[in-house]
């Protein structure tokens, strides 16, 4: 079916489970008729290497890869999702349980990611110059040695607004970051849910490159510390919810320069009054 299918093509799959690797190189769409789940057949559900690539109301579940086991994208290709469910994924080898890029932008709208594993960033694993924004998703139950939720490292950048981000996991943090000497990550939060077990870290930068920039506004959170160096703004938090405790943390001040073991407490963050 998809051999046949021409650039800018809407392609609809048929009900039912599908074992194979979908490697899609040109722009088109793929949406689901009812129940679709996509199964990796030794490798990535859907690989995206080009083009300007649409998945719509798909499973990707339980697939095996060493990055990106539900999808990965790669050579700047521009990919989006809607209503898509990506579960029980592993990717033992770089991370990514559910999705791995290192170039080009996706877009996540109403997705589901849950109980996906990776060895770094159990549910997103970001390099290079990805760019990802995701919209009112929900991440439940990922699991990774480094970033539950997700690593980002080099100049790869993710925000993400009305979004849940849970775990159940007591050890490690749910978002970690590495930038290099030249180039910084970077992670936006805005009105989102974020929970998880008390003493939790949030977030981990890396110690030896430049801090990667953390961005927290208007969300609810846990108890969650941060730990590592990391470029912190924090404004509009619910009440007693954003706690930075790590003597690790640095933040923005006045002049620009990163200061060492500050507190900030969602009392004392100005509110963020849309200017």
């Amino acid at each position: 079916m998809l051999a046949d299918a021409r650039k800018g093509e809407v392609v609809l799959l048929p009900r039912g489970r599908h074992t194979t690797t979908i490697v899609l190189r040109q722009s088109l769409s793929l949406v689901a008729q009812h129940d679709v789940a996509l199964i990796g057949d030794e490798g990535s559900a859907v690989m995206v290497v080009g083009g300007d690539v649409v998945l719509e109301g798909l499973t990707l579940v339980t697939s095996r890869a060493f990055s990106g086991a539900g999808l990965f994208v790669t050579n700047g290709a521009r990919v989006r999702l809607r209503d898509c469910r990506i579960e029980r994924n592993s990717a033992p080898g770089f991370g990514g349980g559910a999705i791995f890029a290192d170039s080009g932008e996706l877009t996540l709208e109403r997705c589901t990611i849950v109980n996906n594993l990776g060895a770094r960033g159990g549910a997103l694993a970001l390099d290079g110059t990805a760019r990802v924004t995701l919209s009112d998703c929900v991440f439940d139950g990922n699991h990774a040695g480094v970033g539950h939720v997700l690593y980002l490292r080099d100049g790869a950048e993710l925000k993400a607004e009305g979004c849940t981000f849970r775990t159940r996991m007591p050890d490690g943090p749910l978002f970690a970051a590495s930038g290099t000497t030249t180039r910084r990550p970077e992670l936006t939060l805005a009105r989102c849910i974020i929970e998880g077990p008390a003493g939790s870290p949030l977030f981990e930068g890396s110690v030896r490159s430049l801090p990667p920039r953390l961005r927290v506004y208007e969300s609810l959170l846990s108890t969650l510390a941060c730990s590592g160096q990391v470029e912190l703004d924090a404004r509009g938090c619910e009440e007693g919810c954003a706690t930075w405790v790590d003597d690790d943390c640095t933040q923005p001040l006045a002049d620009g320069s990163l200061g060492r073991g500050l507190v900030a407490r969602a009392a004392d963050v100005p509110k963020n009054d849309g200017g």
